[in-house]
């Protein structure tokens, strides 16, 4: 195949579209969680720069944005676990 023809392939085209989508999907995920919940990881947001993820798209950071989300501390791991349990 030519260079034209290549680019002109329905099967390029679809990965040409579906890269493009998924870029927007990163971008909207990216302004989502832009600014955390909890004041004082603001700037600690603003100093890190993201991770850069397999496809070299930044991957997004996963904002709190509730107070219960806040307050949970993740400990739910253990407390769902049924390893830990002591028998009691």
């Amino acid at each position: 195949m030519v260079g034209g023809e290549f680019s002109k392939s329905p099967v390029v085209q679809f990965l040409k579209r579906a890269e493009e989508v998924t870029d927007k999907v990163n971008e909207m995920e990216l302004k989502e969680n832009e600014n955390p919940y909890r004041k004082e990881d603001r700037k600690l947001w603003k100093a890190l720069p993201h991770v850069p993820g397999l496809d070299g798209r930044p991957l997004p950071r996963k904002a709190i944005k509730t107070r219960n989300e806040s307050n949970d501390d993740n400990f739910g791991i253990l407390r769902s676990s049924s390893s830990l349990d002591c028998g009691v």
